[in-house]
This record gives structure tokens, sequence and C-alpha cells, in this order.
């Protein structure tokens, strides 16, 4: 216990540094997945909803859970959404400040370094991880609080096991590692590398022979880096994505092709030149996926890691925490790789393995040079890194200019053209709006949702025939895309053909049951006048999300049909408490 007291008054100068970098994002707006998995997310709106449709959550049911807390609290003011995540970011810095100085006085770590670098170190490398500009993907972007949340139990577990390894009574240390590790696994998945990591240190940080050490470490790295690939040879391009890519893709949404894992060596090296010089972050990537092992940057990319995993397993005895950190990043980083989604890169999935690296850098900086020119070394780190980050959250307070920045560096890739439009269409400038989903489908002749906006823009601009054209066109490069159903039958609407409206609706209901067809099918059945069966549709589209602004609104129109004004103007209310463009929809009688 005492060693926690001694470690706490750190806390506050981690909190007090951490609000100060991330001051910029204080106000900044909910962004792209935010909107979708968090604000208009039923799990997230309505706690009950999440206990009891918790499979919906999976692996991010704690995530989801944290996410309904600060609904509960703030609403949709995103403010304290942001205090949230600085909040569990200095707390990572914090532990990561306690798990260093238990490294440190483990019995091979205990003699090479003299007492005042023990005092300096753990500080050093927690503000270091704290100011990290890579740290702003997963700060600054609400929804990745995921990561933050793994890191924190993955921290915590290594903590506690090694203050059991280190301490007569142990076994509830051992306990509590246990119980951190099975939290984790309920915030992100990715957690599943910290017996890998365990491992890794058991090697490093006590007494053990040379040739278990090497069986260990070259075992770890052929079950990684090696297994999977190999799988690959004997696989046809056919069996393997029916086998297993299929499946694997319906259960987490990854995209695990032999070009994306191929990929993953390139954007491993990618990963550790931002770890080591965080300039011109992105926040979309262009990694084009590999065609195959031998394509030159794929090839030199395995072989420059190979030569590093030699190059750590030579300066083992010399370098030891330097080596640890390395293996520690590419360990931890392949678990977020692989169930990180479609995406080859990420700047938000190597934030746990920074901490590692961290580690091992700042010790061999001590380790390096002599005490007073080591602090100037880290000093100006900190410097450069603070600055880095700082200006890297003025980009995250507004989605345009992260996105503009993103085009800049990345203009060959569709999705920030995507996003871009798609903003620009939410905030009512449309000629903007059009201007980058035309530029995406340029790009991107299949980018569904872009085809999708299309259609609500020329709708809007009355332009019926063409917009019927995108919504048709979304739905034939994407059949899953819901959303371009529901706009589509709403259109059909208007032109008097309810019963083809009807039809797209139950298709896409088929697929997946969402508040947008519920509403709409009500709308469907209030246009023939048979009420009650409209009202039915109303309710389950406020079941599957209770804050369905639509619905209310349609809701609104069925009482006025039926006559009752009162019960009319409060549906009408809440329609626009959480969607105020329907403001200027709602009849004068009833505002």
């Amino acid at each position: 216990m005492k060693f926690f007291q001694s470690s706490a008054q750190n806390f506050f100068l981690y909190l007090a540094v951490g609000f100060l970098l991330y001051s910029p994002v204080f106000n900044a707006p909910f962004i792209f997945d935010d909107h979708d998995l968090i604000v208009g997310n039923p799990l997230v709106r309505h706690l009950p909803t999440l206990w009891s449709e918790w499979r919906f959550a999976g692996l991010k049911f704690l995530t989801y859970f944290t996410f309904a807390l600060n609904y509960l609290i703030g609403g949709e003011n995103p403010f304290t959404y942001h205090i949230v995540n600085i909040l569990l970011h200095s707390i990572n810095a914090w532990l990561v400040f306690i798990l260093t100085r238990i490294v440190l006085t483990t019995p091979v770590i205990a003699s090479q370094f003299p007492a005042k670098q023990k005092n300096i170190i753990p500080t050093a490398t927690a503000l270091l991880f704290l100011v990290h500009p890579v740290a702003t993907s997963a700060v600054s972007y609400i929804w990745q609080r995921a990561e933050l949340l793994s890191a924190l139990f993955y921290l915590s577990s290594l903590i506690f096991y090694l203050r059991g390894r280190t301490e007569e009574r142990k076994s509830h240390y051992f306990v509590w590692a246990l119980f951190c590790f099975f939290a984790g696994l309920f915030a992100k998945g990715t957690i599943i590398s910290l017996p890998w990591v365990v491992i890794l240190l058991e090697c490093a940080l006590w007494p053990v022979s040379r040739r278990k050490i090497y069986t260990i470490i070259i075992s770890l790295t052929a079950l990684y880096f090696l297994k999977s690939y190999a799988m690959l040879w004997s696989l046809t391009e056919e069996i393997y994505t029916q086998r297993i890519v299929n499946p694997l893709m319906q259960l987490t949404g990854m995209l695990l092709t032999p070009g994306f894992l191929w990929t993953q060596l390139f954007v491993t090296v990618r990963y550790l030149g931002l770890a080591v010089f965080p300039f011109s972050q992105n926040f979309d990537y262009d990694i084009p996926l590999a065609s195959g092992f031998w394509e030159l940057r794929i090839f030199s990319s395995a072989v420059f890691l190979l030569v590093l995993i030699v190059i750590s397993l030579k300066i083992w005895n010399t370098r030891r925490l330097l080596s640890v950190g390395i293996f520690w990043f590419l360990l931890c980083l392949v678990p977020a790789s692989l169930m990180g989604g479609r995406e080859p890169m990420w700047e938000y999935r190597m934030y746990f393995s920074l901490a590692g690296l961290i580690i091992g850098v700042v010790a061999t900086i001590f380790q390096t040079f002599k005490l007073q020119r080591a602090g100037w070394l880290i000093l100006s780190l900190f410097i450069v890194f603070s600055s880095l980050a700082f200006s890297r959250n003025m980009l995250w307070r507004s989605p345009e200019s992260l996105l503009l920045d993103n085009i800049t560096k990345s203009p060959h890739k569709a999705n920030p053209y995507h996003l871009l439009g798609t903003f620009y269409l939410f905030e009512g400038r449309i000629d903007e709006a059009q201007f980058y989903l035309e530029k995406t489908i340029a790009l991107a002749p299949d980018a569904a949702e872009s085809y999708n906006n299309l259609g609500l823009i020329a709708k809007n601009h009355g332009e019926v025939e063409k917009a019927e054209r995108y919504f048709r066109t979304a739905i034939r490069f994407r059949s899953d895309l819901t959303g371009a159903y529901v706009n589509l039958s709403l259109l059909l609407l208007g032109k008097g053909q309810d019963k083809a409206a009807e039809k797209f609706l139950r298709q896409s209901l088929s697929m997946r049951e969402t508040e947008g067809a519920y509403a709409a099918l009500g709308k469907v059945y209030l246009s023939r006048g048979r009420l009650s069966e409209a009202e039915g549709f109303l309710k389950k589209a406020l079941e599957v999300n209770p804050a369905a602004s639509q619905a209310y609104y349609w809701y609104g129109e069925l009482f006025a049909l039926r006559a009752e004004p009162q019960k009319a103007r409060e549906m009408f209310r809440k329609a626009v408490m959480f969607d105020s463009r329907l403001k200027e929809k709602v009849p004068s009688d009833f505002r």
C-alpha cells in the first residue's frame, strides 16, 4: 500500500499535463463513428437496453457501459466524454510510472541502474507516454476509448502480477491480475496478448538460462509472425476466403485476406517510425494492400523486422529493457492490427504498444548518457512531443480541419473525401458536400454511402429521378446498406408508390432491424390511413432507439390525424428535442 501512496502524488502531475495538452479538444464535437456508435446507439442512450441486449456489445461491453454512464450524466454534450478520455489517459500514464518503478526493482534490472536514475526514469517514461503525439488518435477520438480502457486493465494486470512476483504474500495479487485481464477482455479484445507479455517479462526481469530465453522468444515470434503466414501458402484464395475469412468477418468485421496480412509487415515498420519520429501524422493513411510477400515494400519490411529481432536478441544482456520494449511493441501490435477492422493502419492501434517501447528507450537513454545530459535529452523530447501533440489536437477540434489535413497528405484516398462530404451535408453546406462526395466516387466508383448521400442532396434539390438512381446504385454496390433502402422507400412513397416503398423497407428489416425502417413503415401506413398499424411500427422504431426523432415526428402526425392535439404537440416537441432540424417541418398549429 505504501508503494501506491508514494506514487499517488505523481498522478496529479500527469492529470495537469494531460488536461493542459488536450485542452483544445474539450469542446470538440462528436465525429465520424461517434455519431452511430455513441450518440445514435440505443445501447448508450438507454442503460436498461445495454443490460438486456448485452450480447450486441460483445467484447466492448465495459466500453459501452462507460459511454452509457456518460450519456446518463451529460447527454449529447461531448465535453464530458472528452474529460473521461483525458482522465483515462492520465491514469494510464500514472500506471506506466508505477509499472516502470516495479520493473526497476526486479532482480535482473535492479543492478543496472543507480538509485538516482531509478527515481527519474519512471517519471520521465510516464511523461513521454502521456505527451506522445500518436496517443491523440486514441484520446481525442471519443469512440477510441476502448483503447484507453484496454490499456488501463492491461497495465493494471501487469502491475498486480509483478507485485505478486516481488512480494511474499502474493496470491491475492495474482487474483487481481487475473480479474483485470478478464475485465480488459470486455473493454477490447486486444488484451489477449497479455500472457505473452508476461512470459516476456519473466524472461527479462528474473534470472533464466539463455537457452530458455531464446526458445521462448523465438517461439513467440514464430507463433505470431510465421504460423498465420505459412498457412496461407497451403490454401487457395477461394478456400481461404470461404472457410476462414467470411466467418471471421461476420464475427469481428476483420478483413483477414492474404494481402491484408502481408501489408501488416509494412504497416508495423510504419508504426515503429511513428513511435520514434512522430511527424506527418495522419487520420486515415493511404496504405494499399499488398499483392504478395515478394512485393518490394513487403519483403524489405520483413527483412527489416527480422534484423530488428536479431539485434534485440543480441542486446538482450547489455540493453535488456530496450530489447524488452521492442518485443513488447511487436507482440502487442499483432492482435491490435488483426482485430482492428478493415483498414490496414490506424494510429490508435499502437497506443498500448508505445508504453513498453518508451520504457525501453528512456532506460537506454539513461544507460548511455550521463545523468545531466540524459535529463536534457528527455526534456527536449518532452517539449517536442508536447508541441506536436498540442498541434495535432488543434486539428482534432474540428472534423473539417482534420479531414482537410488528411486530404492534403493522402490526396488519392477516397474515405477522407467521403467523410468530409458527409460532414458538410450534416452542416447544411450542400455545394461543398456535393463536391467532395463526387470526388469520392471519382476515386472509388463503388462508394455506396457516397451515392446514398448524393441521393439525399438530389432529393433536396427536387431532382427526384436523379436521387432515385443514386439510391438504387448505392443498394447495388452494398446490398446491406439499410439507410439507402429507407431513403429510396421514402422517395417512392412521395411518388405515390407505397407498395414498392414497403417492399424495400421489409427487405431492409430482413437484414437488420433499424429504427429508420420501422419509422418509415409507420409513415407508409400513415399514408394509407391505417393508423393502428402505423402506430405499431412507430412503437417498434422507438423500441430499437428511444431517441428516434423521425419516429416521434410521424407519431405527431398520427396524433394530429386522430385529432389529439396535446399528444401531437408532445410528439413534435420530442422530435425537435432529438433533432433540431425538424423544427421547421412542424406544422405551425403544433409549435
